[in-house]
């Protein structure tokens, strides 16, 4: 699905990979402004207004984002506090985006690709938690990015291995 939304809808597909990438919510994505992210210094800036919990925060922007941010952006004055990260249309621009049109999209996309109605666009978010924990990033580093409350919340996310876990089977470790 990522190749055929990169291809066929690039903006879309940039406001999906911050949402695997970098766990911002659909709705604080409404409310982003080009001015909010620093590729210079690789991380957006989420106000207080702008989060699910009032907290001002600021998120890592990792590379793989990073290189689609500065494609999606080349031709965006970055500074410009006016425009929207994602108008209406996915892209740059002054008309503000709804929660409801991601999720019609993300639906629409859904469907045309034969997913179950299991996999909701926050689970993107949801599996890249997964996959940053199962890459070996300490849980705490995962918590921040995700802006959990507590370490609790992030390892829920945490997988169970059902085959033999090799980290464990050749650990260094006698009585």
């Amino acid at each position: 699905i990522s190749e055929y939304l990169k291809e066929s809808d690039f903006g879309f597909f940039v406001l999906c990979m911050c949402t695997y990438y970098a766990f911002i919510r659909g709705t604080e994505l409404t409310k982003l402004k080009v001015s909010d992210v620093d590729l210079k210094n690789n991380v957006f800036y989420i106000s207080g207004e702008q989060s699910k919990n009032k907290t001002a925060a600021t998120v890592t922007i990792p590379n793989k984002l990073k290189e689609l941010l500065e494609k999606y952006l080349q031709d965006v004055d970055t500074t410009d506090c006016n425009t929207y990260l994602f108008d209406c249309n996915f892209n740059p621009g002054i008309e503000k985006l709804t929660p409801s049109k991601i999720n019609h999209r993300w639906t629409k996309y859904r469907k045309k690709m034969k997913l179950g109605k299991e996999f909701k666009f926050y689970s993107l978010k949801d599996t890249g938690i997964t996959d940053l924990l199962i890459a070996g990033v300490p849980s705490i580093k995962v918590r921040d990015q995700a802006r959990h409350s507590s370490l609790k919340i992030t390892e829920l996310y945490t997988p169970r291995i059902a085959n033999c876990d090799l980290v464990v089977q050749n650990a260094n470790f006698e009585f």
